[in-house]
């Protein structure tokens, strides 16, 4: 399964964990989000980033909340950073307009019941253990994007 992973920030320890964790399992992750390891910090990390709309099954999206004056003003505002706008185009494209399982994990538990109802969301989430747990008969098409077989490749 060739998984988009979404997160603003550096590649440390705890996501490390969880990536190799996906890889081992037979995953390909694809980061979706600038490599600011290597344009904050100049560590060229032995991973692949797409900035664009590359093709996926899954995505997992750490979720990121407004923050006024950093991730609510228009690009190239003084102290803008793009992860908000490159969320809400991932969400867009890859769970609604594709419809794929997506597992936002709300590492600041920021997100409320009725915020995730609100987009729609809420009971169409699969979480990261469900992926990990699928069939393995659980997989999809090489020539389409649209999930074969199990539950939980149905699942959003």
């Amino acid at each position: 399964m060739r998984i988009g992973y979404s997160f603003w920030g550096y590649l440390e320890s705890g996501r490390r964990r969880l990536v190799d964790g996906l890889i081992g399992r037979g995953h390909e992750l694809v980061f979706l989000q600038i490599d600011r390891d290597l344009t904050d910090g100049t560590r060229r990390l032995p991973y692949r980033w797409d900035v664009g709309r590359p093709r996926l099954d899954g995505l997992i999206i750490e979720w990121c909340v407004p923050v006024s004056g950093r991730n609510t003003t228009w690009c190239g505002a003084a102290g803008h950073t793009c992860e908000l706008h490159r969320q809400t185009e991932l969400v867009e494209h890859y769970t609604y307009r594709l419809g794929l399982p997506t597992v936002v994990w709300d590492v600041d538990v920021a997100l409320l019941p009725t915020f995730l109802d609100s987009m729609g969301l809420s009971r169409q989430l699969d979480t990261v253990e469900a992926l990990l747990r699928a069939p393995s008969s659980t997989s999809t098409s090489p020539n389409s994007r649209a999930p074969v077989g199990g539950e939980a490749a149905g699942a959003r």
